[in-house]
């Protein structure tokens, strides 16, 4: 399976710095703002740093791919559970492996960029506002993540970590997101899904629908193409 994306780019607003705020789980604790200002600084430096120094497809590091790959052995040994605060890094590093290793024949390095930036800087905000996102682990290790606006029922994210591909993982979370929108009473969903990713969403059952072929991101034109799926008759 290729890197699952669901683009939905936005532009993040320019507001003054977050105040100080005492670090996740002391006395002081901390109002709601303050906790969603330090999401946005730590994605941004996530953002602002860069790659990882190791890259799990170098030959240097290829033993460790080949095991976590066989870590993954069947979508029932995968859990979903919620997002929490601490994931953010790590779920934010998923991200930028993903897109820099399955987009690559899809869109140049300037259009990955912008697309890993706007998720960075707005996904972990929206996580502890309205939308609904969840994580796929397995024994404790993070493997991919999705997330759904329940408003809407617009598919805002579905990412699998680049060494973890072809295995399920895509499928488990979209499934798991399916469920979660079909309690909400919800009739279908919709997103706009990046070039790379049309022919997974195309055997999980959605189609094209209307709506704009391309979306901004960090300034830059990104192609996509808006899909829907209806989930009940």
């Amino acid at each position: 399976m290729l890197q699952v994306g669901s683009c939905d780019f936005r532009r993040p607003a320019t507001n003054p710095p977050p105040p100080p705020v005492s670090p996740p789980g002391s006395r002081a604790g901390g109002s709601a703002p303050q906790v969603v200002g330090v999401i946005v600084d730590l994605a941004v430096a996530v953002a602002s740093a860069g790659p990882e120094p190791l890259d799990p497809y170098e030959p240097g590091v290829r033993m460790l791919r080949v095991k976590r790959e066989a870590d993954v052995t069947h979508p029932r040994s995968l859990a979903g559970r919620a997002v929490r605060f601490e994931d953010v890094t790590a779920i934010l590093r998923l991200i930028d492996r993903a897109v820099q290793h399955d987009c690559r024949y899809h869109y140049d390095a300037s259009q990955r960029a912008a697309v890993f930036a706007s998720y960075a800087q707005t996904l972990f905000v929206d996580a502890l506002g309205p939308a609904e996102t969840i994580v796929a682990e397995q024994e404790g290790l993070l493997i991919g993540v999705g997330q759904v606006d329940p408003a809407s029922n617009r598919l805002r994210a579905l990412f699998v970590d680049a060494s973890f591909q072809r295995r399920g993982v895509g499928a488990f979370l979209l499934s798991e997101l399916q469920e979660r929108a079909l309690r909400r009473g919800a009739t279908r969903l919709h997103g706009a899904m990046s070039l790379n990713a049309v022919p997974f969403y195309r055997r999980a059952g959605f189609g094209p629908c209307d709506g704009p072929g391309r979306l901004l991101a960090a300034g830059v034109w990104v192609p996509v193409l808006r899909m829907e799926k209806l989930l009940r008759p």
